[in-house]
């Protein structure tokens, strides 16, 4: 296939790609079972979100102690964040709590309850001062998840539509395919939240991703999130 770029410039290139195996795939990106959401992407001025991209979850604090950021990158345990996030949150200094979910491409959506709950407790979510950001790597259980804090908080939603809808198929079981040398997952039931009918979870305030943002190290959502 062959696709045109254009440069800021005006200058333009025209490259032939070629298709590759999936062990050259898995060589280059380091795909390990799923496909990272900014494979080898480069490092220079990322933004905050994409510098801990690795962790599973994470939290700081910005704004000199008055926002709590906190970013759910994988739907694994939420015990320790959710305990975290409600000590920081009675700061009295406190003027925003943010969970970040731009990153969180699923898991296991029986382990984000005590997340879910801590979202609910009013040390967090008083005053209206509750942001959750999500975005089109949002899915699978965090799509679950985000249909629970849309429907379930006070949160507002800032950012893109989820990756995927409220309502989806789960619970996956590998099949191996001998012949490519990978393994795919195969869901096999059903996980309903929300509007069965939707096709995604969309934020109160949408703010798009753009290539100028991203190589000015600008995160324009965290930005749309503090004000």
């Amino acid at each position: 296939a062959a696709f045109t770029f254009e440069s800021p410039a005006g200058a333009r290139r025209t490259v032939t790609l070629q298709p590759v195996g999936a062990g050259a795939y898995a060589s280059a990106f380091g795909f390990g079972g799923r496909i990272n959401a900014v494979p080898n992407l480069p490092a220079a001025r990322q933004p905050r979100y994409l510098r801990f991209s690795a962790r599973r979850r994470w939290i700081a604090t910005l704004d000199r102690g008055r926002t709590i950021h906190a970013a759910y990158n994988e739907t694994s345990s939420s015990y320790e964040l959710a305990r975290e996030l409600v000590r920081r949150a009675r700061g009295r200094r406190v003027r925003r709590v943010i969970l970040d979910l731009r990153l969180n491409q699923g898991g296991d959506n029986t382990q984000y309850w005590e997340l879910l709950r801590a979202l609910r407790r009013p040390a967090v979510g008083r005053g209206g001062r509750l942001r959750v950001l999500i975005g089109r790597h949002t899915y699978s259980a965090a799509g679950n998840l985000a249909a629970d804090v849309d429907t379930r908080t006070r949160a507002r939603l800032v950012g893109e539509p989820t990756g995927g809808s409220p309502s989806n198929w789960g619970d996956s079981t590998p099949v191996v395919l001998r012949t490519l040398g990978i393994a795919v997952y195969v869901a096999t039931s059903y996980q309903q939240y929300g509007d069965q009918s939707a096709l995604a979870t969309r934020p109160n305030v949408r703010v798009d991703l753009t290539s100028a943002d991203y190589f000015a190290g600008r995160d324009p959502v965290l930005v749309a999130a503090l004000r």
